[in-house]
């Protein structure tokens, strides 16, 4: 009897451990043909997290549009396709740039997926002067319209040259809305950036350049400094004025042309003097001292005009249009504010100072859980300055040493400035998800949030931190530990499970500003969906079966959809389960 139970038991494990299998096609999303030779890789974490390259295996399907994977270890996996002249496909993705969803590979299990792939679009035309004459190595940008922090913003999504007819074509291009920019280069200077990459559904990029300045002869025979200014399509220096370019899959845009007319404004001079450390010789010194003039106007490409100190303190920066200003020592030891206008600006003083010792502590709230020892190490802090601005010096750094194992928050020499604060366990992504990173949280710290942060009497998860001066406050960070869970399924025609669509818990109230507080997810293939490591509390939830990522952050875009979500007072551990109907229109 023990050696049958034996046997059995043997069977089973050896059965457990077999390997799975994945096989599949690829094909197009405007003609239902399908792809030969595309690159189909098979991943263990989310695409939009993995990093560049990241991949399991990969193979490129036959000429019938199909793949295989064989081997397959169970466990939970994305498939992405990839082909010339179209948008990087996941399994289950809904639209062109849409988030695909994973699947599960069980023991000796096959699976059988589908892949639809979106051709790329494109933008062409010509810049010209003045004179309708065509300029030749003109940097053109194709910037496309993006949701962060709630704001639309612009991004770049690809740079090209003009040739010498001044045309230009841009390609590989996403779906979306865009506005096209030229600019001038120094034509004795390097190559002009030029940017393009394989295609992407979503990312940002930004990029941040020295000015060019040229002279001229004024009718008074003083020499006048110029530097030029980015002109956005069709003839415009205000983006808010700029033509938009809507792309759908597959399209052409044909003649956005950009006129180059009062693209070059007055070059400025801002001097002063740098007051450093009293040894020249250490870092930080008078000696190799570098500085910036960050455009305080938050832009995906910015003119950041460079300077240095020179013997005895004093700097002279040129090329600087008008506008306003941060002045920064590279390393960020040293800011201050500058408003450049109708004249040079002279007698300025930058004082270096200390990095700013910022102190404190991490504590955990166990709410209705039973009492655990929690190893705070196994938590990031991560400080990014607000707002973003282009040029401008990490200050945080951006990745903190983790905190000790006892709590104890020791960062040395932050930079002087305006951040925004995260907290969240090594492994664990923005929105809950795990990451592949080796290094992956204990326990049920997956279900941790971040309930408050403060400096001093300063509420910095709503107001932000402020660090302008030294400080003696003591930063409190308090971590709960029995986070809201919750489960659910999403229907399409009231009825049908709705796969591949995104499920977003939008905070209500005053709270619609807490970007830590959103949290999304994707259905899986009967329309399911969980979350985990929500703050309790009051939430919207939202089933779309196509919305541009961020943009529930967004107050004006969410206004469309008052009363089209489910309310839903959140508690601590699992709540129960959801039932959400897909929003269509807007």
């Amino acid at each position: 009897m023990l050696i049958a139970v034996a046997a059995v038991l043997a069977h089973a494990a050896s059965s457990f451990a077999q390997p799975g299998s994945v096989t599949g096609v690829v094909t197009t999303a405007m003609t239902g043909l399908p792809v030969g030779g595309a690159v189909v890789k098979i991943m263990d974490e989310p695409p939009s997290i993995a990093p560049p390259g990241h991949e399991s295996r990969s193979v490129t399907t036959g000429a019938d549009g199909s793949f295989r994977f064989d081997g397959v270890e169970p466990q939970q996996y994305w498939v992405v396709a990839n082909s010339q002249g179209y948008l990087p496909a996941e399994y289950g993705q809904r639209s062109a740039t849409g988030t695909g969803m994973p699947f599960e590979v069980a023991a000796g299990q096959r699976v059988n997926v589908r892949l639809t792939i979106w051709p790329t679009s494109a933008i062409s035309g010509h810049v010209v002067d003045a004179d309708g004459d065509g300029v030749g190595r003109v940097q053109v940008l194709a910037l496309r319209s993006v949701y962060q922090r709630g704001k639309q913003v612009l991004t770049i999504a690809q740079t090209v040259m003009t040739d010498d007819r001044g045309e230009y074509r841009m390609f590989w291009l996403a779906p979306g809305s865009y506005r096209v920019a030229a600019r001038l280069w120094d034509p004795e200077g390097p190559g002009m950036a030029v940017n393009i990459g394989p295609p992407r559904r979503f990312g940002t990029n930004e990029q941040g350049t020295s000015p060019f300045v040229s002279r001229r002869a004024a009718a008074n025979g003083a020499v006048v400094e110029e530097t030029d200014v980015p002109i956005y399509a069709p003839s415009t220096s205000d983006p808010q004025l700029a033509r938009a370019v809507a792309l759908g899959p597959g399209d052409n845009a044909t003649d956005v042309d950009i006129q180059l007319v009062n693209n070059r404004v007055p070059a400025r001079h801002v001097r002063g003097v740098y007051v450093g450390t009293d040894d020249p010789t250490r870092p930080g010194g008078l000696l190799f001292v570098q500085l910036l003039m960050v455009p305080r106007v938050q832009s995906p490409f910015a003119t950041v005009a460079p300077g240095s100190v020179r013997s005895g303190g004093t700097f002279d920066i040129s090329g600087v249009a008008p506008g306003s200003y941060l002045l920064y020592a590279r390393d960020g030891t040293s800011v201050i504010p500058v408003e450049v206008g109708d004249a040079d600006v002279d007698n300025l003083t930058l004082t270096q100072t200390a990095g700013i010792a910022l102190k404190g502590q991490v504590s955990f709230d166990h709410g209705l859980a039973a009492p655990t020892r929690v190893n705070a190490s196994e938590f990031q802090i991560q400080m990014s300055r607000e707002p973003f601005l282009v040029g401008a010096p990490d200050g945080g750094p951006r990745f903190n040493p983790a905190p000790s194992e006892n709590g104890a928050i020791n960062l040395n020499a932050v930079a002087p400035g305006d951040y925004r604060i995260s907290v969240r366990p090594y492994g664990i992504g923005p929105d809950g998800e795990s990451m592949a990173t080796g290094r992956q949280p204990s326990g049920n710290l997956a279900n941790s949030y971040l309930k408050s942060v403060r400096l001093g009497n300063a509420d910095v998860l709503a107001e932000g931190l402020h660090l302008l001066a030294p400080t003696q406050q003591s930063l409190e960070i308090v971590i709960g530990l029995n986070g809201a869970e919750v489960t659910g399924t999403a229907h399409e025609n009231g009825r049908d499970a709705a796969p591949g669509v995104t499920v977003v818990a939008v905070p209500d109230g005053g709270n619609r500003g807490r970007s830590d507080l959103y949290r999304r997810a994707t259905t899986d293939r009967q329309g399911r969906f969980s979350m985990r490591g929500l703050a309790p509390g009051d939430y919207t939830f939202y089933a779309w079966a196509d919305i541009e990522r961020g943009a529930w952050e967004s107050p004006e875009y969410m206004r469309a959809f008052d009363g089209r979500g489910r309310f839903v007072r959140l508690r601590e551990g699992q709540n129960d389960a959801l039932e959400l109907d897909v929003v269509t229109g807007r």
